[in-house]
């Protein structure tokens, strides 16, 4: 979000409700429901009214498995490269 300008800080506006979140991926709201709960309980994630804020982002990247590097692909590693052609 905030390489998008989109977010200034952890804290972003989530006009969505957990139905919404789970339609998208095809997921069940029940499936969704007991996540958030688990990053709640982890200390990862906060939800508000229409808001959620990221309590401590290299922890979720972690759990989620996410790396910026498709941002960004000329930052890539020499070696990142080179698995790409073989």
């Amino acid at each position: 979000m905030a390489a998008a300008s989109l977010a200034a800080s952890e804290v972003m506006e989530l006009p969505l409700t957990q139905t919404d979140l789970a339609d998208c991926p095809g997921l069940s709201a029940v499936h969704v429901n007991r996540t958030l709960q688990k990053l709640r309980r982890s200390g990862l994630l906060s939800l508000g009214v229409k808001t959620a804020e990221l309590l401590d982002l290299p922890a979720l990247e972690a759990v989620a498995s996410f790396s910026a590097d498709y941002l960004h692909p000329d930052r890539r590693t020499i070696s990142a490269r080179r698995r790409e052609r073989l």
